[in-house]
């Protein structure tokens, strides 16, 4: 409804979208750390439903796992990106990102824009508040890590089936109900392919959408992208809902 990536904050945008990934993959390298069989089947599947992918899916699935299956290798390469990699790839992007916003400054919905007084100097006002933020939001995961700490089931077997009723994270139920949407073929095609396809083109739209909506980078109304938002929030909630529920 903001329209935050109006020109000329269109690579705030990006930065933002690859911070988010980045989140994201945080998540999945720092699940495998744990290496029960519940963390080693949803590597496994998440692994694998990337290499459903055309074209590119098969070398991003070894790439990711360090071979042709979930081992030991995958788990040394997942630690590397968890601790190594993924951290310096954000700070990067937050240092980047941070900067673009100071520069840009904050965006504001069309219709206050022009109204808008003049904003208060980054630093110490933005900075301490910003700051605040952070240590509150750290507290809050220091406390839950202490007195609600991940539980590690039983070691991850190779050989041994995936236990029952296993789910993903929360953030990865959409993308479980939506797999489980489509039929095992389509007209001769893999339905998981089809599936993992649609949601990348889902992606790769919703990464261009500063660059598709011209009119609110005219300073025009475009409610059109705005219901476009609001489908793709209540899919996720509705999918991460049925998810939890069955």
């Amino acid at each position: 409804m903001v329209k935050a990536y109006r020109k000329p904050r269109e690579i705030i945008w990006v930065t933002g979208f690859f911070l988010l990934v980045i989140s994201i993959f945080f998540g999945l390298s720092g699940y495998l750390m744990l290496w029960d069989e519940r963390a080693f089947a949803a590597v496994r599947v998440a692994t694998g439903g990337a290499g459903n992918l055309p074209v590119v899916g098969s070398f991003i699935k070894i790439f990711l796992r360090g071979g042709t299956d979930v081992t030991g290798e995958t788990l040394i390469r997942f630690y590397a990106f968890h601790v190594a990699i993924l951290p310096v790839l954000s700070l990067l992007l937050i240092g980047v990102h941070v900067l673009l916003v100071q520069y840009h400054g904050m965006s504001v919905p069309v219709f206050v824009e022009n109204k808008q007084k003049a904003g208060e100097p980054f630093f110490p006002n933005v900075f301490y508040k910003d700051m605040m933020i952070w240590l509150m939001v750290l507290g809050v995961v220091a406390t839950l890590a202490v007195f609600l700490p991940p539980e590690i089931g039983n070691k991850a077997n190779s050989l041994a089936p995936p236990p029952e009723g296993i789910k993903p994270e929360w953030y990865f139920l959409f993308m479980m109900e939506t797999l489980e949407l489509f039929p095992g073929t389509i007209y001769c095609f893999n339905g998981e392919t089809i599936a993992i396809i649609c949601v990348t083109i889902g992606i790769i739209f919703f990464f261009l959408i500063p660059f598709l909506d011209r009119k609110s980078n005219r300073g025009e109304k475009n409610p059109l992208f705005t219901i476009i938002a609001l489908i793709y929030l209540i899919y996720f909630v509705a999918m991460t809902i049925i998810g939890f529920s069955t």
